[in-house]
């Protein structure tokens, strides 16, 4: 039997690192962060999993609606390491084709070119997704993505999925 995997499709990648990036076009991202709100926009199922701070507590409840329609085989760690490829290639194509600012993604900051072409029927498509899932982005890109990346309470420790033990957390 033939499943379709989401997160084995890289054309599916590229249009969620999309989608993410058109959310707030004018946002950027750290390169681990963006992965991580990928992570949780291809599965947010696993929101609820999230220690969240005490002020987005609120939010899991919202996401314990999703389900997600695919089989979804291993634990979240082991998906989120495999989704690394399909990322990496994502990006790389965006930056290739200069969707993505070049200069800044070679000191893993990710954000979109200020002049992109897109083709209209794509930019009319990344509209409607984001309009579809208005809330899910909401909570990633503005909530989510404001959490401090390093140490004890950052987003690595808080969701799990990449190590944070070792961060060098000195100012």
């Amino acid at each position: 039997m033939l499943t379709y995997q989401p997160q084995c499709d890289p054309y599916n990648e590229i249009f969620r690192i999309l989608s993410l990036l058109y959310f707030d076009k004018n946002k950027q991202f750290n390169l681990d962060v963006l992965k991580i709100l990928d992570f949780y926009f291809l599965f947010p199922q696993f929101i609820t999993d999230i220690k969240l701070p005490k002020e987005m507590v609120s939010y899991r409840s919202r996401f314990k609606k999703y389900e997600n329609p695919y089989a979804v085989q291993g634990t979240k760690k082991q998906l989120f390491d495999n989704l690394d490829v399909y990322q990496c290639m994502a990006i790389d194509t965006l930056v290739a084709k200069k969707i993505i600012n070049t200069k800044y993604y070679q000191k893993n900051i990710v954000f979109l070119n200020e002049q992109i072409d897109i083709a209209p029927y794509l930019d009319q498509q990344l509209e409607q997704r984001n309009s579809d899932n208005q809330e899910l982005l909401d909570f990633l890109v503005n909530k989510l993505s404001s959490i401090h990346f390093l140490g004890e309470n950052g987003l690595k420790a808080r969701t799990g999925l990449m190590e944070y033990r070792y961060d060098d957390i000195t100012f």
